[in-house]
């Protein structure tokens, strides 16, 4: 009788189970019923909610990237102000405009690969080495560079420039063309970074364009 009882127990338990399973089941299937009932206008709505946070999110983005482009297009056009005469263009002062990180980089590389002074053809090597190991994960290695803004020798600090155009390529990042008259132009492609409410530049792509 023990081991009967055990038995009816069981089978009553699992009729239990499958009455629970059938209301489940039937709740179910009102749940999805009512769900595709409901799906075009609640996906509708969804849509449109998350278009309109988007969009509001992305406005407000847009707006405040072009705030930071625009500050940054002033701050280039101050660098080249001379002083006493606004209207005019002169070379600044390329230390002080840079990340000392980039300074640090260019200052290197024109000591090993412009102006080297070394005793002997394996200190040179030795040197370009560590150069390539201490940049190449931070600025191109292995390429020509120019001087910031194409500057050569006889440019000092404040000489006067025929003309200087800046223009937004995106971001924080700009196309600086110099023309030091005499038919010599540079174009300069210069990213910036923020510093003490102001930017520096921390990096430079020159080409020649006109000789």
């Amino acid at each position: 009788m023990f081991y009967y009882g055990i038995h009816k127990r069981q089978i009553a338990q699992i009729e239990d189970k499958r009455e629970m399973k059938k209301e489940n089941r039937y709740s179910a299937n009102c749940l999805i019923k009512y769900l595709n009932a409901m799906k075009p206008a609640i996906k509708a709505l969804l849509v449109a909610v998350v278009l309109c946070t988007f969009t509001f999110c992305d406005d407000k983005t847009d707006k405040k990237m072009d705030d930071v482009s625009s500050k940054g297009e002033q701050w280039l056009k101050l660098v080249f102000t001379c002083a006493g005469d606004k209207n005019a263009f002169c070379f600044p002062d390329e230390e002080s405009i840079c990340t000392k990180r980039y300074y640090s980089y260019y200052t290197e590389y024109m000591s090993i690969f412009e102006y080297p002074d070394f005793e002997t053809e394996a200190e040179q090597k030795a040197a370009e080495l560590a150069f390539e190991n201490k940049w190449k994960n931070i600025y191109p290695t292995g390429v020509s560079m120019w001087s910031p803004f194409g500057r050569g020798n006889g440019v000092e600090i404040g000489q006067r420039l025929k003309n200087v155009s800046i223009a937004n390529i995106k971001g924080l990042k700009y196309m600086v063309t110099v023309d030091y008259g005499d038919g010599l132009v540079f174009k300069n492609e210069v990213t910036l970074v923020p510093y003490k409410n102001e930017f520096q530049i921390d990096y430079f792509k020159t080409e020649l364009i006109k000789q």
